[in-house]
């Protein structure tokens, strides 16, 4: 790689020395898209191993896309989708971050059936 083309690749950010985002991130409407966006994907779907695994990358570059358009000013969306089928069994679902609780939010629904559950978080994570 020449320097030419090395000087290319390089980012250069300059500071806004804005603290606050003109655009927030809104649990309100992300919610809302959470729950449309299950139950359309989810509303007849029997529970299969072999089609769990891509409905959870279909949901969630749907979420995204959705969420992305609202345009929030310097978010990071971060989606996660866990879809399981229910024998009995107890779940317990655990994300870790560093986290600003004033800026950072993130919103959170569950979706049952009688025989699965599909649970979807999304993380809004304040970028400075």
């Amino acid at each position: 790689m020449s320097i030419e083309e090395s000087k290319k690749h390089v980012r250069t950010h300059q500071n806004t020395y804005r603290v606050e985002p003109k655009r927030p991130f809104d649990v309100a409407k992300t919610k809302i898209h959470l729950k449309n966006v299950l139950e359309l994907n989810l509303k007849e779907i029997e529970y299969s191993d072999q089609c769990a695994k891509e409905l959870c990358f279909t949901i969630v570059e749907e979420i995204k896309t959705g969420i992305k358009s609202e345009n929030f000013d310097r978010y990071r969306i971060i989606v996660a989708v866990v879809i399981g089928e229910k024998k009995m069994q107890g779940v317990q679902i655990n994300h870790t971050f560093l986290w600003d609780p004033r800026r950072d939010k993130y919103v959170n629904h569950l979706y049952e059936t009688n025989n699965f559950y599909a649970q979807a978080t999304v993380y809004g994570v304040y970028l400075d």
